[in-house]
């Protein structure tokens, strides 16, 4: 259907300029009634991560905590996913190269089109092309076919209707589904590697728990696709952005919950006892986000996963390295939860994301199918 061949014509990009996330003062009231509510005191404050990310994150948690519904709602109306991981500062020098700088964009267009063009590969979509090429010098369609590659790799997941929203300034090349950035195509690769483990081992799970979701993209578009309720198991400050995102999206979901839910999208806190009853027989899935924590609680996620007789799927950095507290480096390697008697299955390429790799471990509790 489309030919990997050499081509000048670059996608455009375009910035999204509307927020689109439904009624956000409504969704800034139950954020300050959960948050005062189910949290400890010191919890929000103790969950502020990243250098970058405090410029966002103190300003937000200080709006939460003075209880002013209508400034939080402008603040959630002016967010996105890069904006928060990187504070305004960095988001906004970013934001003007790829709006100002000629040479930026097409690098950042050129870089959509090669993740794109893997995405589709990875689908069946499209056929592959000559990876020694990716060096950035050639792209590989005869015209911008960016909108039929796009909404023929939504349709192969099984996503109707337009894509997820996630405020302004995002930046994105435009499809008839809305703008596709950075961050929903690595989503929408990670959908994928959830639905192939569905697929490759038969197994059927009570839920998905996801350690660390980012913005919660994954979780937009698996509660579109997976009939299973879904969990996030992060950090307060991360989960008032998650619910937003959620409920702007029109998904029912619980902030601060205390266990997994029957239904709809629960986000537990990081900082919560788990028991392992709660999240028995689950798929949890990690995505890049293991490997930004200590080995304690990277242990701590692996007891839960053996004692709940769950099984998980991970896409992390291959070459992922932690820095201890006393300056040393040391391997990542996700693959020791296998140490609890869990069946490591093969490292496969994560097509999305270069040096990413991903591995399923399954629990014995039952005959294995696939690997």
């Amino acid at each position: 259907m489309f030919h990997p061949i050499p081509f000048r014509q670059m996608p455009a990009l375009v910035h999204t300029t509307d927020t689109h996330l439904g009624d956000l003062t409504r969704i800034a009231e139950e954020i300050i009634e959960a948050v005062q509510g189910g949290l400890a005191e010191g919890e929000l404050e103790g969950s502020v991560w990243g250098i970058h990310a405090q410029s966002v994150q103190k300003p937000l948690l200080r709006v939460v905590q003075t209880g002013n519904a209508g400034r939080l709602a402008e603040l959630l109306g002016s967010l996105h996913t890069r904006i928060f991981t990187l504070g305004y500062d960095q988001h906004a020098r970013i934001t003007a190269k790829l709006r100002d700088d000629p040479q930026s964009r097409a690098q950042h267009a050129r870089h959509m089109a090669h993740t794109l063009l893997y995405h589709a590969f990875a689908l069946g979509v499209a056929p592959m092309w000559n990876a020694a090429q990716r060096n950035g010098l050639f792209t590989y369609v005869e015209r911008d076919e960016t909108d039929e590659i796009a909404c023929a790799c939504l349709d192969v997941l099984g996503l109707a209707g337009a894509l997820p929203v996630s405020g302004p300034n995002t930046c994105g090349v435009p499809t008839a589904r809305g703008v596709l950035n950075e961050r929903q195509l690595l989503a929408l690769g990670y959908l994928r590697e959830v639905q192939a483990h569905l697929s490759a081992t038969g197994r059927r799970y009570d839920r998905i728990v996801e350690i660390g979701g980012g913005l919660g993209r994954l979780a937009v578009l698996a509660q579109r696709v997976i009939d299973l309720p879904y969990t996030i198991i992060d950090l307060p400050a991360v989960a008032i952005t998650q619910y937003a995102l959620l409920r702007g999206n029109g998904l029912e979901a619980r902030l601060f919950a205390p266990a997994p839910g029957a239904r709809g999208v629960s986000l537990v806190n990081a900082f919560a006892s788990f028991e392992p009853e709660d999240y028995r027989n689950s798929l949890f899935v990690n995505f890049d986000a293991l490997v930004e924590m200590n080995r304690e609680t990277q242990e701590r996620y692996f007891d839960l996963i053996a004692a709940s007789e769950s099984d998980l799927l991970s896409g992390n950095h291959e070459a992922a390295k932690e820095i201890t507290d006393e300056g040393h480096r040391q391997n990542i390697d996700i693959a020791r939860i296998a140490e609890r008697g869990l069946v490591a299955g093969p490292r496969q390429m994560f097509w999305e994301r270069q040096g990413y790799v991903t591995q399923r471990f399954l629990s014995p509790r039952e005959p294995l199918r696939g690997g």
